[in-house]
Parts: C-alpha cells; structure tokens; sequence
C-alpha cells in the first residue's frame, strides 16, 4: 500500500511539472546519424547529398560514412527533415508535440511562425490562431503539414517574412517545395490548395489582417487523464530504447536490428495521413515532387535481386526457390528513391515518372515479375532465361569481344 501511495504521489508530481520540460531533459539537441540507413554507402554512385547540401551551417562532413562537426551542428532538424531514409535521426520524435498541439486546435485556418519572427513587431495574422513551431519552418515535415489539413484547416499560412534577413534564409527553398509538395498531395485527393506563403501573395490577394492569439507550439493541450496516459507511455518508450540500446552495447546487434531495412516514422505518419484525406483522385502527378514511387519492370530481368537487396525499406521483396522465382513490391512502402533502378544490372526496372495515388493504394502488395529459374552451364548460377540461353549474363559478357566481367 505505501508503495503505491509513492507511486500515485509520484505521478502527481509530474503534473505539476511542464510536460515539454520534463520530455526535453531526455532529448539531444543534436541528430544522431545512423549508417547502415543512408544510401551511399548502401549504392555507391546514388550521389545522395540532400542532408549535406542543405545544413545551413555546413555541419555535415561528406565522406564515405557521413559525419557531424558538433561544435558547428544547431540543432535545427532539417537533415532529419530531408533525409528520405531517416539515416538523421532524433532520440525523441522532434515533432511529436507540435503535431499534437497543431492537431487540438481544430481550427479552420492556421499560421505557422518560426521563434525569429514572433520576436519582431507588428504580427498580424490572415489566420484564425498563429503557432509559434519553435524552429525553422524548413524543418517542418510534410506528414505534419497535412496533419493540420486533416484536423480540420483549410488554409494553412507559412509565415516567411523573417527569412529574408535570417542567417538560415538558404533554407527558404525547402519551405516553398514543402508547401508544392503538400499542395500537390491534396490535389491528387481532390482538394484545393491549403498551403500558402506570406511573401508569395501579392498585394491584390493579401487577405484581411487581423490580431489573433499565438500559441507555442511545444506545449499540447491536455486533460488530467491526457497527462496521465501521455507520461505513462513515454515513460514506457524511453525504458524500451534505453535497454534496446543497452543490450546492444553489451552483445552487439540483437537479432532485430540486423536487417538493414527501415520504414522512416515520417513515411508512415504521411500514409496514416493520406488514409484521413479520404479517397485519392484518379490524377496523375510527377513522382519528383511526392515521396512515394511506383516501380515497372520489363522482361530483361534476370532475377538477380539487387534491386531488394538494395531497397532501403523492403518495399521490394525477391522470394525464390531455386527453380522458380518471384519479385514483389509493396507501393506504399516506397520511397521513391531510384536505389532499386541504380542498382539494376540489366536496366530492366524504372520507376515511374507520373502516377496517381489511386494507383498506389489500389494494392497492399503486387507480384510485378516471376518465372521460371535457368542454371548457368558455366557458373552454376541460377538466373531468368530470356530463351535459350545457357549462360547468365555475366558469363555471357565475358565471352564477347572486348567485354569482360565487370561490364
């Protein structure tokens, strides 16, 4: 009984404390790079330099395994933001509150506001409440700009005006494609744009101004029992990754940690988003400006899975036997990054250059090549005939004039 009478007291304790102050002594403000996610040295020659080419304070060291000059890193999230395999990484979700108050709100319009231009005069706002994100805003997500959409706002303003004379104001291409990107995936769902920024508008469409209240974005809107719930679970969280790592450090990779392939949180936080949108419009739009990707394979293939082996999120899976083979692809675990089509010796896979995304939801999973298995007459490797053929591909390569293995 006097055990759970500390504990309850505990419990209540912790109530009293701001909730965003408590999680924040367990966060580090600097982004943990984790290797075997990132595509270099997964593909050598894919040329991957989105997290390099975007650090506003030129914190990253591009080498074969990319590093980060800690005395030069702020923080600012966006090579996590950018990165298409979440190879930067947080220990804490560095949104998951932000998404949390922006979600309570339930608002039909809302400004978001980096810290740098709350600080400056004269805020008027064409929404209906502005949140200060506490960060840039190009480090803001794409799943948690449709989040806002799917709460409820029909228009979402992404107040850039502070840009202009900030330090970070390389970062403002980012926050225009976030909101392209973000205006495009509606489209396809049949909306209109919601996504606007304040210096794109010229004077003829500026909406009516007004003073609305502000609102920080790293303190949600709790009940008691939210709090409760909310503590308990990332209590929980914090104690399974602390031993995970622990038992790590002690034997090495557990038998979980030893694919290679990962599903970025913000990949399926934007199709748990997309599932809220409702139903996709039968609308073609260019795979560059979506994250997503669908693949189509000709019968050059040989099936000699590298492109799954290669893939970084498993949405490509070889299954064979070794009389018979079959290559399927999950659409919705795709990340539209080409590795698959790097690595394909045969050129035999592309991905798609537009589709729509009733496409893309239309099946969990599809078998998109298969057949029957050959063995080299040479080599003994098993390999897809085309016809007759006798030799596989690299066999075949050796013997022409002028080629040899590597070709």
């Amino acid at each position: 009984m006097a055990i759970s009478k500390i504990r309850a007291a505990w419990w209540i304790d912790m109530l009293e404390i701001d909730l965003l102050e408590l999680l924040e002594k367990f966060v580090t403000a600097k982004p943990e790079f984790i290797a075997k996610r990132c595509l270099l040295p997964r593909a050598p020659g894919s040329n991957c330099e989105l997290c390099f080419t975007n650090c506003p304070v030129d914190a990253i060291i591009r080498s074969y395994i990319l590093s980060i000059d800690e005395d030069k890193c702020i923080g600012c999230g966006v090579c996590w933001q950018v990165c298409p395999t979440e190879a930067w990484t947080f220990p804490y979700d560095p949104e998951k509150t932000l998404s949390q108050t922006i979600s309570s709100l339930k608002v039909s319009s809302i400004e978001l506001i980096c810290p740098r231009r709350e600080e400056q005069e004269g805020l008027l706002s064409p929404a209906t409440v502005v949140v200060n994100v506490k960060k840039c805003l190009a480090a803001l997500s794409l799943p948690l700009l449709l989040e806002a959409v799917a709460a409820g706002a029909q228009k979402v303003w992404l107040n850039d005006e502070a840009c202009e004379d900030c330090p970070l104001g390389s970062l403002h291409k980012l926050i225009e494609a976030q909101a392209r990107k973000a205006n495009v995936i509606l489209q396809a769902f049949g909306r209109d744009n919601a996504f606007f920024l304040r210096l794109s508008v010229s004077k003829e469409e500026e909406p009516e101004l007004h003073e609305v209240p502000i609102y920080p974005g790293d303190k949600p809107f709790f009940t008691r029992r939210d709090a409760f719930s909310f503590l308990r679970k990332e209590a929980y969280e914090m104690a399974e990754e602390a031993l995970r790592k622990g038992l790590q450090s002690l034997f090495g990779p557990m038998a979980g940690d030893a694919p290679v392939k990962h599903l970025p949180q913000q990949h399926r936080r934007l199709i748990r988003t997309l599932l809220r949108l409702g139903e996709p419009a039968d609308l073609e739009v260019p795979a560059a400006d979506v994250p997503f990707g669908l693949v189509e394979i000709s019968d050059d293939c040989t099936a000699c899975g590298a492109c799954a082996r290669a893939c970084p999120t498993g949405a490509l899976i070889f299954e064979s036997d070794g009389k018979a083979f079959r290559l399927d692809f999950v659409p919705l675990a795709c990340i539209g990054c080409g590795i698959c089509s790097l690595m394909c010796p045969t050129e035999a896979l592309r991905l798609r250059e537009t589709f729509s995304f009733a496409d893309l939801f239309k099946s969990v999973r599809i078998t998109v090549q298969q057949g029957i298995l050959s063995t080299c007459e040479k080599c003994g490797t098993r390999f897809k005939s085309a016809g007759s053929e006798t030799l596989c591909r690299l066999c075949r390569q050796s013997r022409e004039p002028g080629r040899n293995l590597a070709g």
